[in-house]
């Protein structure tokens, strides 16, 4: 049955999946694989409540068979502003998950969560790691600059936009978005000092 439920998804056939891959489970409950099958079509069915269900169902069981999926659960809990939720996965995913490209962003998605919590501290000490993974992710840097400089420390925040400006400067290409929040930043709170 669960074959057959895979085949369909294979297929495109979401609904049809859907509903024996969930007949399946109702009989007996689902290997890890076919659980990411069911919640993938889900997905990809725009359901995404059933889907973080089922995500959650395998984060509970073995979180490492889908270390891949990680950032996209939490995506799917930032469009509906459920940053506790987005904690708790990415978490499970830095601790779980083999470091990769992706760590530096899941330590910047938890700091961003933290700040959106006023956990000024823990949003700080999210970004500070993401930084640490990776020194050339500038949005860590440019955020906790933000956080610095409302903080009423703006030195420590205009260091983090400088070390921005130094090392995107090397690739501006490739740094455009990062090079722009960082001067509307600058000049911003340059203004907002004047007054």
């Amino acid at each position: 049955m669960q074959y057959l439920g895979s085949c369909y998804a294979r297929g495109n056939d979401f609904p049809n999946a859907i509903s024996i891959l969930t007949k399946a489970d109702r009989i007996s409950k689902l290997e890890t694989g076919d659980l990411v099958t069911l919640a993938l079509a889900y997905m990809r069915n725009t359901d995404t409540t059933n889907a973080l269900t089922i995500f959650d169902r395998v984060l509970n069981d073995n979180p490492r068979a889908i270390c891949d999926l990680i950032v996209s659960i939490a995506r799917i809990h930032n469009t509906h502003k459920r940053y506790e939720e987005i904690i708790r996965v990415l978490t499970i995913g830095v601790n779980t998950c083999p470091k990769d490209n992706n760590t530096a962003y899941c330590y910047y998605l938890i700091g961003t969560s933290q700040f959106e919590l006023k956990n000024i501290d823990a949003a700080i000490d999210a970004l500070n790691k993401a930084i640490e993974v990776d020194p050339n992710y500038f949005f860590a840097h440019i955020f906790l600059g933000d956080i610095h400089i409302h903080q009423k420390n703006q030195a420590e925040g205009e260091k983090l936009f400088d070390y921005v400006i130094n090392n995107a400067k090397e690739n501006p290409t490739k740094h455009t978005n990062e090079l722009n929040m960082v001067f509307q930043k600058l000049a911003g709170n340059r203004l907002e000092a004047k007054r």
